[in-house]
């Protein structure tokens, strides 16, 4: 598998977190995509393709927008495979077309023309045909400069950063409500608005990617240990936010992926 990918720097790397190129002549897999913060605006130019419920027509310049996934879902590909995308951070969907963020999470829409976001599509198709290196270039010059990003609301990212520095299950959303001064409702329609979700609800996304990491890179990890340190009340607690997320505990998931 050949992959290119691309950090813009500057006032658009505050939105987007990579752009990417995946190809390969012959690719086959069949797995489970994990939850994932990111959402995407896809292209697929390859042939079999299907995330979820939805299949990625084989040989033309297939579009999407997919929602920050909270659960697993099945993903598979055969034939030739050959995608590009932009990954945003994961509450740069309305920022960037206005989409609120509760229409999207979990969800992947297709018909970007009723979204007006035709002239995405047109400029993709133009790629059609071309190498990875060309394409990860029509990202860059033709797609990425046409998308009108707004800042987000400053009251959402000052929660987002306590959020992001103090990642523990445990942070009390009715206090950092009150340290920044705004309800506890207007906190929540914040996040609502930008990631689909509460801000409880991102933490232990935030929380369960973070276990998955640290599941593979230290398969023996103590789960005792690793619930402490994320700051879940206790063991019982962790397996039953992994479970909800991944539909196997996270025993489970050591024995079957972590090897």
């Amino acid at each position: 598998m050949e992959t290119l990918t691309l950090k813009p720097a500057g006032y658009l790397g505050e939105f987007i977190e990579v752009m990417y190129v995946n190809h390969a002549d012959s690719f086959s897999y069949e797995g489970m995509a994990e939850p994932f913060l990111g959402p995407e605006l896809f292209f697929n130019f390859g042939e079999n393709f299907q995330l979820g419920q939805h299949h990625f027509q084989p040989h033309s310049p297939a579009a999407a927008i997919i929602g920050n996934r909270l659960t697993s879902v099945p993903v598979k590909a055969s034939g030739k495979h050959f995608t590009a995308g932009i990954i945003f951070k994961p509450w740069a969907l309305y920022p960037a077309f206005r989409i609120h963020g509760s229409e999207i999470t979990n969800q992947v829409i297709t018909q970007l023309a009723l979204l007006d976001l035709r002239d995405l599509t047109h400029a993709m198709q133009s790629a059609s045909g071309l190498s990875p290196t060309r394409v990860m270039e029509v990202l860059e010059y033709q797609i990425v400069p046409t998308i009108p990003f707004l800042s987000p609301h400053d009251s959402f990212l000052q929660a987002l950063a306590v959020l992001e520095n103090y990642a523990v299950e445990n942070t009390k959303i009715n206090l950092l409500a009150a340290t920044l001064e705004i309800s506890h409702k207007n906190l929540i329609s914040l996040f609502h608005k930008y990631v689909g979700i509460s801000p409880i609800k991102y933490l232990q996304i935030k929380l369960i990617i973070t276990a998955i990491e640290r599941l593979k890179a230290q398969p023996k990890t103590s789960l005792t240990e690793l619930a402490l340190d994320l700051g879940f009340y206790d063991q019982s607690h962790f397996i039953r936010v992994f479970k909800a997320h991944l539909q196997m505990t996270p025993g489970e998931y050591q024995r079957k992926y972590a090897r």
